[in-house]
C-alpha cells in the first residue's frame, strides 16, 4: 500500500507506533511521532462538581479514575488492590464497571478479598458513562490511574493530560511513552 500510494509522510502515535512504522516505511517515507490530537478545550470542562455529585464524592474525598475496560491486561484487579493501601477518603471509579467487556475477570475481582475489604470505596457508576460524557469525568476525578500491563497508544493518557489531571500508569510499553519524568 505504501509503494503504491506513496505517502509523503506517516504518523505514529508513540515510539511503539513509530518503530513499526519506520519499517514499514522501508526508507521510502518519512515517519513522525503525532500523538492523538485532543481538543484541550474539550477536556478542561469547567463543572467539576457534576459528576462528583452524580458519584456522590464529597469534598474531602480523592477520587482515582481508572478510565479502562475490564479486561485481564488493564489492571484492574491491581487498582483495586492499590486502594487498600490509600488511606480511607480515596475512592475508585471503575466507568466500564457497568458493563464490563470479561465478565468473568470481573467476577474474580468482585469476589476478591480486597474488592470486599474496600466494596465501599469502588465506586461503580448507574448508567454507562459515554465517551462524551468523558471529560465531564475527567474534571470530577483528582487523579486518573492506568495500570495495564501493556497497551499500544492509550487515548486515556492524552484524555488525562488535556484534562490537566494528575497521570499515574504502570511503567509498560505503550504508557510510557507519553509519561515524562
Amino acid at each position: 500500500i505504501i509503494q503504491h500510494t506513496k505517502p509523503s509522510i506517516l504518523t505514529a502515535a508513540n515510539d511503539v507506533y513509530n518503530e513499526a512504522a519506520v519499517k514499514l516505511a522501508n526508507n521510502n517515507t518519512d515517519v513522525v511521532i503525532f500523538p492523538y490530537p485532543i481538543k484541550d478545550v474539550f477536556y478542561t470542562h469547567p463543572d467539576t462538581h457534576a459528576y462528583r455529585e452524580i458519584l456522590k464524592i464529597k469534598d474531602d474525598e480523592i477520587l482515582i479514575t481508572v478510565p479502562s475496560r475490564i479486561i485481564e491486561r488493564k489492571g484492574i484487579r491491581e487498582a483495586v488492590r492499590m486502594l487498600e493501601l490509600l488511606p480511607d477518603n480515596y475512592k475508585l471509579c471503575l466507568p466500564s464497571s457497568i458493563n464490563p467487556q470479561d465478565k468473568t475477570y470481573w467476577d474474580s475481582i468482585v469476589m476478591s478479598d480486597a474488592f470486599n475489604r474496600t466494596r465501599n470505596r469502588i465506586i461503580i457508576p448507574e448508567n454507562e458513562i459515554l465517551h462524551d460524557d468523558m471529560p465531564a469525568l475527567y474534571a470530577a476525578t483528582d487523579i486518573v490511574c492506568m495500570p495495564s500491563y501493556y497497551e499500544g497508544a492509550p487515548v486515556a493518557t492524552v484524555e488525562a493530560m488535556a484534562s490537566t489531571k494528575p497521570f499515574v500508569g504502570y511503567d509498560s510499553q505503550g504508557i510510557n511513552g507519553f509519561i515524562q519524568s
